[in-house]
């Protein structure tokens, strides 16, 4: 048998769902099609590969924090929004943390 070539796109799903829980962190409530549009827009090397594997992976990652509840989702009747539960902002906070922690390289106690 011979090995299979995959073609890997730069951002993993643990990179969406972080981008995911930074956005809905500044918001109360995101608009699907904008949260979409504003993910998508930021990883323009992925959408150019192929729009429809960004769209997909932007789905699975929704999808896992929903699942694990760190995103609600309503329906209003037009669209669908997400929100951060509580859990959601606890982890959006902790990822906001830890993305600060390099900035005191040199401690000395």
């Amino acid at each position: 048998m011979t090995p299979q070539k995959r073609i890997y796109f730069t951002m993993k799903s643990n990179d969406y769902s972080k981008k995911i829980l930074k956005i809905l962190a500044e918001n109360k409530a995101v608009s699907f099609p904008d949260l979409s549009d504003r993910l998508i827009k930021d990883t323009t090397e992925t959408a150019e590969n192929d729009p429809k594997k960004a769209q997909y992976a932007l789905n699975r990652s929704l999808r896992g924090l929903h699942e694990s509840g760190l995103v609600e989702r309503h329906f209003s009747g037009q669209n669908d929004y997400a929100r951060l539960t509580k859990a959601g902002k606890r982890k959006a906070v902790s990822i906001q943390l830890e993305s600060y922690s390099t900035l005191v390289p040199n401690w000395d106690g």
